[in-house]
């Protein structure tokens, strides 16, 4: 790592160094020049970009910095005294860099849920962290994830707090997310499905076609479906493998007193995706072998265990299905702070949220809107700002 991040210099430094050879040859040659000037800007840009990457990775380097803040009264920006020389200064959105890392994260801004140390950010992920989390904002229902079959409200992702179980609506926005564009062999069922699926008598049949149209497709490539299923407090995964006839069972806290009853809840699954299978709308080959779930053999893979008392079993229910992508095998080496807080962002901030980057817009300007009421209450008082209560505060609304 030291290798790298001196070859990481060394190559910024070169870069650098021929920006300022090119600006040099702009101001000799003037509007003769046949080097455009914006390309120039734009490369000396990068550069500045790369120089900044390389500084971070060779962190702890403290160095003065004096800001500019943006009065949001006067709508003007001037220069305060105030120099950043350690993590938590007071600083505005617009002056940070790119890259980011949990301790710069101001101490100013009341936060339920701080970044975990050793977190990265980049771009506007610091501000919509600071935003989905804040203590200040009374909006516990402002929807920050647009999603017809979830509440994709603020507080549905306090329930990412470590310590909260995770709430139905955070999963159904995760089986969204995977369902978004999906051309895979794979079916990312909400938890609706495994409720309609063990009673289904008490639920609508436009919620199971509503499902069927935005959670499925036709079944005749089908490899895999993935439900959720939860009981007695407590999340866990059957994945029901059409092309090895298995029915696998997920569950990162296994109980004995429940598991026969948890056995029990993936059959009845299990024999409801069998006759709904039945149905010839969901083949375009009508003549298409209908599989037969019920029968599959019950499959339960080595994994990992959540810590005792953590509630993170349905952020190892959300990580298995997100992880499909990429693995074969269900070992997550485990769940921390870190997959509940890069889990928020990647939930509010992904492709499949029409409104991603109005919340960032948002985020961005409540950031500069803190920012400025802490550099008007360090110029007054002439103290650093406040620093934020801890996480051991209560997390409810």
């Amino acid at each position: 790592m030291k290798t790298l991040n001196e070859d990481i210099r060394t190559i910024s430094g070169i870069l650098v160094e021929h920006g300022k050879i090119l600006q040099s040859l702009i101001a000799a040659v003037g509007p003769l020049a046949d080097l455009k000037k914006e390309g120039v800007q734009g490369n000396a840009r990068m550069v500045a970009c790369r120089k900044t990457r390389a500084k971070v990775a060779d962190e702890p380097e403290a160095t003065l910095q004096k800001l500019t803040y943006k009065n949001q009264d006067s709508g003007s920006t001037e220069g305060s005294d105030v120099r950043q020389t350690e993590h938590g200064s007071p600083f505005t959105y617009h002056t940070h860099p790119a890259f980011h890392v949990a301790s710069e994260m101001p101490q100013c801004l009341e936060l339920a849920f701080r970044p975990p140390d050793g977190m990265h950010f980049q771009g506007s992920e610091f501000a919509v962290a600071a935003y989905i989390f804040s203590k200040n904002l009374d909006e516990r229902y402002e929807i920050l994830v647009a999603d017809e079959h979830a509440q994709g409200d603020r507080r549905a992702l306090w329930s990412l707090i470590p310590g909260q179980q995770v709430v139905d609506d955070v999963i159904n926005m995760v089986a969204s997310m995977l369902s978004f564009d999906n051309m895979s062999p794979k079916w990312f069922l909400p938890t609706t499905f495994a409720q309609i699926a063990l009673s289904p008598v008490n639920h609508s049949i436009d919620t199971f076609e509503f499902i069927r149209s935005n959670f499925m497709g036709y079944a005749d490539n089908l490899h895999r479906i993935y439900v959720p299923m939860y009981r007695e407090q407590h999340w866990y995964l059957m994945i029901v493998d059409l092309v090895f006839r298995r029915l696998i069972y997920l569950d990162s806290a296994k109980n004995a007193s429940e598991y026969e009853a948890r056995i029990a809840q993936m059959k009845y699954v299990a024999f409801f995706i069998e006759n709904m299978l039945q149905d010839t709308r969901f083949w375009s080959d009508k003549g298409h072998y209908k599989p037969h779930p019920s029968t599959f053999d019950l499959d339960e893979p080595e994994v990992g265990h959540q810590i005792e008392g953590s509630n993170d079993c349905g952020v190892w229910v959300v990580q298995w299905m997100m992880q499909s992508w990429v693995f074969r095998d269900f070992m997550l080496e485990d769940v921390t702070s870190q997959t509940r807080m890069r889990l928020a962002l990647d939930l509010v901030m992904g492709r499949h949220n029409p409104i991603a980057r109005e919340v960032g817009r948002r985020a961005m300007a409540d950031w500069d809107r803190n920012m400025s009421r802490s550099k008007r209450r360090h110029n007054g008082n002439n103290t650093p700002a406040d620093a934020g209560p801890s996480r051991s505060g209560s997390l409810t609304f």
